[in-house]
């Protein structure tokens, strides 16, 4: 998991998910879908979509806002796979403070260290595809030896 998302810790911080349920409130799901899309391609990248692709995403707004009140349900424990060598935790240096905070709290909990993309935010596999890669395939085979020792 790279930066996961682990909004029920601390409800806080102003994420992207947060504001949009705060909109979806105020302004209703399909406003709340619009602005969580923005949010994560950018403005310059929705205003090139189409409109039937613009308008698919806004219609995507109440599933969207019933996934993200989920997410943020206060949970007892961490949801972890029984089979805790399989667990791979990383994130940016420079990925958003919740989420930075969340990956070292899930590969505390799992036992694991939590690797550190140098340069990277919550985009690593857009702004460094090569280090992302790297990270993958050493998990991968860390995993893929696990179960051979099995």
């Amino acid at each position: 998991m790279f930066e996961p998302p682990l909004p029920w810790l601390d409800p806080g911080y102003a994420t992207s998910g947060s504001r949009a349920i705060d909109i979806g409130r105020s302004e209703g799901p399909a406003a709340a879908a619009e602005f969580f899309y923005r949010a994560a391609i950018g403005d310059r990248a929705w205003s090139r979509l189409d409109e039937s692709d613009q308008a698919l995403r806004r219609s995507e707004g109440e599933t969207l806002m019933a996934e993200l009140a989920a997410a943020r349900a206060e949970r007892a424990e961490l949801p972890l796979p029984a089979q805790r060598d399989t667990v791979h935790v990383g994130r940016g240096d420079r990925g958003p403070v919740h989420l930075r905070a969340a990956a070292e709290v899930l590969a505390e909990a799992a036992g694991v260290d939590c690797h550190v993309i140098a340069g990277a935010s919550h985009g690593a596999h857009l702004q460094h595809p090569d280090r992302f890669a790297q990270w993958v395939r050493t998990a991968a085979s860390d995993a893929i030896g696990a179960e051979g020792r099995r």
